[in-house]
C-alpha cells in the first residue's frame, strides 16, 4: 500500500499530489535528482522472479503456520530485492542522469527542491 501525500514546496509554491510507494498493480519510482515519477507494473518483464515468488508463497500451506511463515519469511527479502533490481534495470536512469527510486526524500517538480511541506493525506492500492 502506498501514501498519498499532498506536497507543497516552501521554495516555489507549487502544490501537488505526490502518490509514493506501492500499489497492488504498480509501483512508482522517483528520480531522486529531479523528482520525475515513473509507474512500473508489478511484475512486468520479471517473469522468472514472479515464478519464484509465486512457488514460496504456494507453500504457504496453513498445516503448520509458524513453519510457513519461517519458510516465506526466509525467502521473501531476497526475491523482492532481486524483483526491485530487475524493475530498476528495466526502468534505467532518468533522462536529466538522476537514479530511480522506491522512496526517498520528496523534490518539487518545478524548481527541483528538497525543501517540502508534506501533508499525509491517505493510502493508495
Amino acid at each position: 500500500m502506498g501514501h498519498i501525500i499532498d506536497a507543497e514546496c516552501n521554495n516555489c509554491g507549487k502544490h501537488w499530489r505526490h502518490w509514493e510507494g506501492c500499489g497492488f498493480m504498480c509501483k512508482n519510482y522517483y528520480c531522486n535528482k529531479c523528482g520525475k515519477v515513473k509507474s512500473y507494473k508489478i511484475f512486468d518483464n520479471c517473469s522468472d522472479l514472479r515464478e519464484q515468488l509465486v512457488h514460496y508463497v504456494s507453500k504457504w500451506r496453513c498445516e503448520n503456520v509458524e513453519e510457513d511463515k519461517i519458510l516465506l519469511e526466509k525467502h521473501i527479502d531476497a526475491i523482492t530485492e532481486q524483483i526491485e533490481i530487475c524493475e530498476l534495470q528495466i526502468i534505467g536512469v532518468c533522462d536529466c542522469g538522476g537514479k530511480y527510486k522506491l522512496r526517498g526524500k520528496i523534490i518539487c517538480p518545478d524548481c527541483h527542491s528538497q525543501d517540502i511541506k508534506e501533508i499525509f493525506t491517505g493510502n493508495w492500492d
